[in-house]
C-alpha cells in the first residue's frame, strides 16, 4: 500500500463485514511530532470507530505500533521478541477525518501508479 491508495476499511479479506473497526490517533508532542517509545514504536490511542466498508485515501507512510496496544489484537508478544504492526493515516470520505488504522484491516479498492 502506498500513499494515495484508494482503500475500504473492514474486517475481513474478501467480503468486508461491516462490523465496525476501531480506529486510531498517535500520541503526538505539543508541536505535533508523533512520539516514539524506545524501540521505535508509536504509540495509538482509541480516537473511536468506523463502520466496517468505509471508504479513504492513505494520505502518508505507515508507522509501526505494537499489537499489544491495539483492541483485538491481544495481548501475547511475538515468539521472538515485540510483535508489531504497520497502522496507515486514512483519510476517510464520509467523516472528513483522519485516523491511524491497522493494516490488517485496510484493503486496496484502486492504487496509484508510482
Amino acid at each position: 500500500m502506498s500513499v494515495g491508495d484508494r482503500v475500504r476499511v473492514g474486517m475481513g479479506t474478501i467480503d468486508i463485514s461491516p462490523e465496525p473497526v476501531a480506529v486510531y490517533n498517535l500520541i503526538t508532542e505539543v508541536n505535533g511530532n508523533v512520539v516514539f517509545d524506545n524501540n521505535g514504536f508509536a504509540t495509538p490511542k482509541v480516537m473511536g470507530g468506523v463502520k466496517g466498508g468505509s471508504i479513504g485515501v492513505i494520505i502518508d507512510k505507515p508507522l509501526l505500533v505494537l499489537k499489544s496496544s491495539l483492541k483485538s489484537f491481544g495481548d501475547g508478544a511475538a515468539a521472538m521478541g515485540l510483535d508489531h504492526v504497520p497502522m496507515y493515516p486514512v483519510m476517510f470520505e464520509h467523516y472528513q477525518k483522519v485516523a491511524w488504522v491497522p493494516q490488517d484491516h485496510v484493503h486496496i479498492t484502486h492504487g496509484q501508479l508510482t
